[in-house]
């Protein structure tokens, strides 16, 4: 039986905490990015597109509205909840009217897919009162990390024990589940007919722009701060800002850092601050290089094959990287990994980037091609929602 002969749903629901640059407030990156790669897969294939956003971004009273979301796929309606000036209180009285959104989107949307972005308290109660209007409404959850997958010290203890029972809760609510590392599944998957699909990236390609000259670009496209080797990531750029060109994106503790090296070399260290998804396109585009710092994931226990490895590879980027565990065979040729000291080693691969690129062309192809077949935004989703309402009958 062929997948054409069994239509998508009409309208999919996409609940996340979505907190994009261009923003005033908390801004989530990486977070934005997957969730965007999502809604972007689901415009591809058509579908009409719901997203709740969950997100508490600003801290100031706002009510609940209804905006459009302009995405490079097609634009789909984005409804936010209220927010006011203390994000943790905000984000009780979210979970607190979770019932209230369940009951008014069952009935006002009519939607037959629920899509959840990681088990959060909102997400996971939503899903509970829509469960329990006896809904029709299949779900899937997107999980993208576990909550011990990071150590949190203070009240962050209880917020990770709460997390853990969120997730117990959601597995045992929802009709399928996407993971990023398939060894998840058996941490999670209670219910041993339980579909899942691996899903450790959505890439949509950016528009890519040859250099004029030969100048090597490198890009870093992440948080600020130590846990991302941020901190190591200043002393490289410092180290070798006479001999490429140097992108920074991102928001965290040690963005001043960056903004005072930028001033230092105003015409080799550029620094961006958060963009949003067009600009991040745009100065993703220009780099050949993209680095990565990250403190070893197994230091913070149950931690994932990191998302940015498979779009750098997706878009024939050359990856400089720290170790770490999980890396499929397929994209290693497009991978140059750092030992030793990793100072050290970071300065000598960035200075011998050109070298690398050009001994690694067709393993970059061979890479790109092996990550878009298989995790490119277009295909996955339509193969995803249409196997699963296979599945579902």
């Amino acid at each position: 039986m062929e997948l054409r002969h069994y239509p998508p749903p009409s309208k999919v629901l996409v609940v996340a905490s979505y907190c994009p640059a261009g923003r005033i407030g908390l801004v989530s990156l990486g977070a934005a990015s997957k969730i965007e790669g999502v809604l972007t897969g689901l415009l591809q294939n058509g579908y009409e597109v719901i997203l709740l956003n969950s997100g508490h971004q600003a801290e100031s009273f706002s009510a609940s509205s209804q905006v459009l979301l302009n995405l490079p796929a097609g634009t789909l309606l984005e409804y936010q909840l209220f927010t006011i000036n203390w994000r943790p209180l905000g984000k009780l009285l979210h979970a607190l009217s979770a019932p209230f959104y369940a009951l008014r989107f069952y009935f006002k949307y009519r939607v037959s897919l629920v899509w959840i972005y990681n088990p959060y308290v909102f997400e996971v109660l939503f899903l509970f009162f829509l469960k329990l209007l006896n809904s029709p409404v299949k779900s899937i959850l997107e999980l993208e990390d576990m909550p011990q997958a990071r150590r949190r010290g203070g009240m962050g203890f209880f917020k990770t024990v709460i997390d853990n029972f969120a997730l117990s809760v959601a597995t045992r609510l929802v009709d399928g589940l996407t993971v990023v590392q398939k060894s998840m599944v058996e941490e999670v998957n209670w219910k041993k007919s339980l579909p899942f699909w691996h899903l450790p990236v959505l890439i949509f390609t950016p528009d890519r722009q040859k250099s004029i000259s030969q100048d090597i670009h490198v890009g870093y496209f992440g948080g600020l701060n130590e846990e991302k080797g941020a901190d190591l990531l200043a002393r490289v750029v410092e180290e070798t800002a006479s001999e490429v060109f140097w992108h920074i994106t991102g928001v965290g503790p040690l963005s001043p850092l960056f903004d005072r090296l930028s001033k230092a070399h105003p015409t080799r260290v550029f620094f961006y601050g958060a963009l949003d998804g067009n600009l991040f396109k745009t100065v993703y585009g220009r780099t050949h290089v993209v680095i990565n710092l990250h403190r070893p994931l197994a230091e913070f226990g149950g931690g994932v094959f990191p998302f940015k490895f498979m779009e750098a590879v997706g878009n024939e980027k050359l990856l400089i990287s720290t170790a770490m565990d999980g890396c499929p065979s397929e994209i290693k040729g497009a991978i140059t990994w750092l030992d030793g000291n990793v100072f050290e080693s970071a300065c000598r691969e960035v200075r011998l980037a050109s070298f690398h690129l050009e001994h690694s062309i067709q393993e970059r192809k061979k890479a790109a091609s092996w990550v878009a077949s298989l995790y490119g935004s277009k295909v996955v989703m339509k193969d995803i929602v249409e196997t699963f309402l296979i599945a579902g009958r």
